[in-house]
This record gives C-alpha cells, structure tokens and sequence, in this order.
C-alpha cells in the first residue's frame, strides 16, 4: 500500500528523525558540542525526501488521481515562502555589513537561491568547507537547489514509468533502483576526480533521495517481524549516530561515506512505519517532535544568523555569542512557522493555486533581480567610505599569475617567466614555490631590477618547492606537483643555475587548515614516499626538505628558504575595510607574534636542522612584519598588506620587498 493511504496516517517519528537531522547539521556548523560530522544531517533530509514524495506521488498514480499542478502547488506551498523570507532578511543584512567584493558574492548566490541552481555556483567557486564561508550566507541553499531539481525532474520520470510498465509496483521498484544504482556509482567516481561536483550538484547526489523512493515503494510488500525490526531500528539509529561523531570535515564525502547515513536513515524508516519500535518511540517524544516541525526554518535560518555574525565580529562566536544566535534562529524558526509556513502550507493564507503560484514567483524574481543587481553593481560601493573601500581594493591587489603557470608539460625554457634585468643572458637565480611564490614575485623582480640581475620564476598554486612531495586531497584543476618539481630541478640543472629561493606555504603542508582562520578548510597536507612507504604530514615534509636540499646541493647550489609569512585569522582586505566602517580600531585585527610563532611552529623546527648548513639560508618575513616582537602587521599608509588571510598584495609584497636583500647581496657578492 502507498504511504499516501488514509490508514498510513502521520509518523512522529519523522518529525523526530528531521529534528535530529538539523541539530546535527546547527551543531556541526556552530562548532558546538563537537559533533564533528553533523553536516550528513542533510543526507537524512534527502532520503527523507524522497521517502515522502515517492509515497504520495505513487499512490496518487496508482489511484489516477496525481496532479502536477497540485504537486507543484504544495511544494510551493512549503518550500518558497520560507525561503524568500530568508533571501529578503540575508540581503538587508549584507547591505548593512558585506563589503563590496562579499555583496557581490552574496549576490551571486542570492541570484541562484531564487533560481534554484545555487548548487551549481557553489560548485563552481568552492567547496562546502573552504573559505572563507563567512562571505556565504545563503551556501546551505544549495541542498534545497538539489531537492527542487530533483521535484522538477521526478514526478515526470516516475509518472513516465508508471506508465510504460502498466502500474507494476516491482518493475518500478527495479527501474528506480537501477537508476539510483547509477547515481551512485557516479558519486563514487566523481567524489575522486572532482569532489565538488560530487557534494554538491543532482546527479550523483540523486541516489541519496532515491534511496528513500525505494523505501517508500518496497514498504507495502516487505514486512519483518517486530523482535528483527526493534533490532534493525537500534542498528539505524547508531549508524546516523556514528556518522554524527565520527566523521569530520576531512571525510571523503559523499561517495562511500555517505551510505552509512542514508542507508541507516532508510533502514530505521522502513522498520518503523509498519512497528512501533522503541527507537521509533524516542524520536516520537514531543520535544522532538516539535523541533522536527520547524526543522525547516532551523534549516534556512541558522546559516545566515552564523554567518553573518561571524562576518562582523571577525572571529569565531564565543560560547554566550553562540547561545544568543541559536536563541535568535529558534525565535525566527518559530514565528516564522507559525506566521508564515503553516498559514500558508494550510491554505489559511494564499488560499487560491493562482494566488501562491504569483506572489512565489514575483517573490523569487523580486530577489532574484536583486542578486542580478549586486553582481552587475560589484556589489554597491557607495556604500561605503573611501578608506573602507581603499582597504577592501586589496583583494584584487594582485598580478596575473596565470600566465606564468603553463601547462607543466610545456614548462621549458622558453616558456618560463623571468624577473629582474631584461635580456637575453642565462638566468641568475630561480625563484621557485607554490601561489605564496607567485604573491612575493613583484617583490623578487623589483628587487633583481634594482641590482641588475635576471632569474626565472615559477609558481604554481598548491604544488610545494619540494622534490616529492604533493598535497593529499587533490582538486580537480590542481596541478601535477611532482612533475612540475622535476621538471623545474631539470630546468636548473640544465642551466646551471646557482641560486634558487623556495617559497611555499610551509605550515599548511605540515598542519592543513589554520584553526580559527577565515578558513573553513585548505587542507594542503602532504604525501611523500620513501623505501616504499607513504609519509605524510609533518614526516613528509621533513624528508621531502631533505631531499630537496640534498638534490640541489649536489648541484653546487645555494637555497635560500623564504619561511611562511605571517598567516591571519581573518581575511585582512575585507576585515579591514569592515574595522573602518563600523569604527572599530584595524590595529585589533594584527595577530599577536606568539601565535603566529605557534601557527609555524613545526616548520620552524625542522628548518632550525639546516641552520648553519653550508648554502643553505633563510629569510622571516616575521622580522619585517612583527618587528620587536609585536603583532605582525596587516596594513601600512591605508592599504593592505595581504590580499585575502594569507597571500600578500601587490602593496604588501612591494612594501616588504627589503627582506630580500640578503639573498641578492650574497648573489651579487658570489658573481665573477
């Protein structure tokens, strides 16, 4: 029988397993009672989904009774109102608080959250845990994108087969499975190649909400008997259990990860609705029964209230800061269930079809010009001093880097950028690291200018200035940082080169993600395989380094290791430019010099080896920026010193460009 069915009645234990699902989902984003892996609340939320409109649209069908209007018209009904509330509440805040090049973000996001594709920006720009999150108020929208495209694309496919296999419940059942089957599979592969297409777009996340399609169409034909399912139920319930605590933001998910919630959120669905079980009871209990029935408003609420705050405060909530915006998000969780949603989804307000097909679509192209309005604007600069916005001009304080990073197979001597003196003469020097290298370039050409010498440059984003060695977790577009180490030893093997400065992000290829940083997540840990063994971290920089300094000493070369620049815990254009308009003192944004210290403080133990090592030497950007041990510097004479949390901008690499001088006083010493 179809859930749709009168006898099938209300569960309560829905509304509970939804209640449990959003928690996980406020308490892992709030960083609240580490629950490490709260995020797979949304994959409850899609199999439940599913598990709901497969029953009423089937049994509908099976009836003859299913309308596409009507469905179309309750999704409306439950989802839109909501949802343009939170675009309207989240575009007053970004007016008051996003800088310029945020709004315009926020724009692009707003412009996809009204159109239901938002899943495809996020996945366009960044992955669910990088940076900086705190510029993305309306991210979590992309889950709501993904269940919109799939209502749009699975009551024609469901009526469809229903159809061509003249109502046969088991042939359906086999036509869904198949094609959740290959959902699947697609997750699967796609998690390795191109993860952000894999956590955030409909095709490989559809097999999720098919999941609960097959519960729903199985249930009427499999019953067990009521010892199997308080069991099996006990079972689901921990398997979301262990998802909640032990996965974290370095899961590999979705993919393989993700069965585990959806497959127990299934199991505890199927063994419920046709027992009282007594997991089933616990969910059913009236607090969380009453969660679960705001849950959606939870859902849309608490991000924008996190984030938001978190913009403006420039720091991670403290715990009473946490309390008050939770407070805040169940408040407006509430009215807004009780004043918009259920008048609404009642038909108490908007009572006609035509009524709330007209004001949800004038509401969601009302905020959808808007999001258009903010991106064709660059976000409203007006509205903001000119201070504020000479400080926020620092995030596109940068050069072209790209067109120094050629494909690396075709990175030769011809192709190669070089710095300094122009001519045609052999380079002096080779300047060699990863997007840190490319940010310090301007510096290392002004400064080879200045004393007439020419070098090479080669920068590419996320490859380290080490032999063997390579980030863990690869992006789709990374490059192939092992060949590009050996092409560029080739390169000055070949040429004879006799000085090189390495410059890298050091501490993140040791440590990962900068905790507390306006970072969510930059996990640049690395591998390196030595005697057959894979060494990762900490380890694999130590031998990577090794090596490195091995290979070119070999060659009579002397390194001069550049170490890591003083990282920030917030994104310094933007931090300053908000410290301006809100009057609030920019020197409070430098972080303290102990910390930093700490932040770098593995590298430095392993670099503190080669100390006094023949033709090996290093320059601290900390000696120029936190200079007599005080906090390290994010601006000098009104602009910034960085162009996000931790690469410099063009000012802040010509402004410390002096920091240099030791190294082109020992080339210019060395020369014949």
């Amino acid at each position: 029988m179809s859930l749709s069915e009168p006898h099938r009645g209300y569960y309560p234990f829905i509304d509970g397993l939804r209640a449990i699902a959003v928690l996980g989902v406020i308490l892992f984003h709030y960083n609240f009672l580490h629950v490490s892996g709260g995020y797979v609340g949304v994959d409850v939320f899609f199999v439940l989904s599913g598990f709901l409109i497969t029953g009423v649209i089937e049994g509908k069908l099976r009836r003859g009774a299913f309308s596409f209007t009507e469905f179309y018209e309750r999704r409306c009904r439950r989802i839109i109102p909501a949802l343009i509330v939170t675009g309207v509440l989240s575009t007053m805040a970004a007016i008051v608080l996003l800088v310029p090049q945020d709004f315009r973000e926020f724009s692009k996001s707003l412009k996809g959250a009204a159109f239901f594709y938002s899943n495809v920006v996020f996945a366009d720009s960044a992955g669910y845990f990088t940076a900086p999150a705190t510029t993305k108020p309306l991210l979590h929208t992309w889950s709501l994108a993904v269940e919109e495209q799939f209502y749009l694309v699975f009551p024609p496919m469901l009526y469809g087969l229903q159809k061509a296999i003249g109502g046969n419940r088991q042939f359906l059942s086999i036509a869904v499975g198949i094609i959740c089957a290959a959902s699947f599979v697609l997750s699967l592969v796609l998690v390795q190649s191109d993860n952000d297409a894999a956590f955030y777009l409909l095709a490989p996340r559809a097999w999720e909400l098919l999941l609960g399609s097959l519960t729903a169409l199985a249930l009427g034909r499999m019953t067990i008997p009521r010892v199997v399912a308080e069991v099996l139920s006990a079972l689901a319930a921990l398997g979301i259990v262990l998802s909640f605590v032990l996965y974290d933001r370095d899961t590999v998910f979705p993919g393989l990860a993700a069965a585990l919630p959806c497959a127990s959120t299934a199991l505890l669905i199927w063994t419920n609705v046709n027992n009282s079980t007594f997991t089933g009871r616990c969910l059913s209990i009236r607090p969380l029964v009453a969660i679960g029935l705001i849950s959606y408003g939870l859902y849309l609420y608490h991000w924008p209230v996190l984030t938001f705050s978190r913009y403006f405060l420039d720091h991670d909530l403290s715990t009473a800061a946490t309390a008050v915006a939770l407070a805040a998000t169940f408040f407006i969780s509430i009215l807004s269930y009780r004043l918009i949603e259920l008048p609404i989804r009642a038909g108490e307000r908007m009572r006609s079809r035509k009524t709330i097909f007209t004001y949800s679509l004038v509401g969601l192209v009302g905020i959808g010009v808007i999001g258009i309005g903010g991106v064709n604007a660059g976000g409203f600069p007006s509205r903001f001093s000119g201070a504020a916005l000479q400080y926020a001009s620092g995030k596109y304080d940068t050069w072209d880097w790209n067109r120094c990073m050629p494909e690396p197979s075709r990175l030769n001597e011809r192709s190669i950028c070089r710095v300094g003196a122009q001519g045609n003469g052999s380079p002096t020097f080779m300047l060699w690291g990863d997007s840190h290298a490319a940010a310090l370039e301007p510096a290392v050409d002004r400064r080879a200018k200045d004393f007439n010498v020419s070098g090479w440059y080669v920068g590419y984003s996320r490859c380290p200035a080490l032999i063997g060695a390579a980030p863990i977790h690869r992006a789709p577009d990374d490059h192939p940082c092992l060949l590009i180490a050996d092409t560029v030893f080739e390169l000055i093997r070949r040429n004879h080169i006799k000085h090189v400065v390495l410059v890298s992000r050091w501490d993140s290829y040791i440590d990962g993600w900068d905790r507390g940083s306006s970072e969510t997540k930059q996990d640049l840990t690395i591998s390196f395989s030595a005697a057959h063994e894979l060494f990762t971290g900490e380890r694999a920089f130590r031998l990577a380094l090794r090596e490195t300094l091995r290979q070119l000493r070999a060659l009579d070369v002397d390194v001069w290791i550049v170490e890591q620049v003083p990282p920030q815990l917030v994104d310094v254009p933007s931090a300053l430019a908000k410290a301006v308009a809100f009057g609030r003192d920019p020197a409070l944004l430098q972080r303290p010099l102990k910390d930093v210290e700490e932040r770098r403080r593995a590298a430095a133990i392993i670099f503190s080896e080669y100390l006094g090592s023949p033709g090996v030497f290093f320059i601290d950007p900390a000696q120029v920026f936190c200079p007599n041990n005080r906090p390290c510097q994010v601006a000098a004479s009104g602009q910034a010193l960085y162009s996000d949390g931790n690469h410099l901008s063009l000012f802040g690499a010509l402004w410390s460009q002096h920091m240099l001088d030791p190294f082109f006083n020992s080339l210019k010493a060395s020369a014949p």
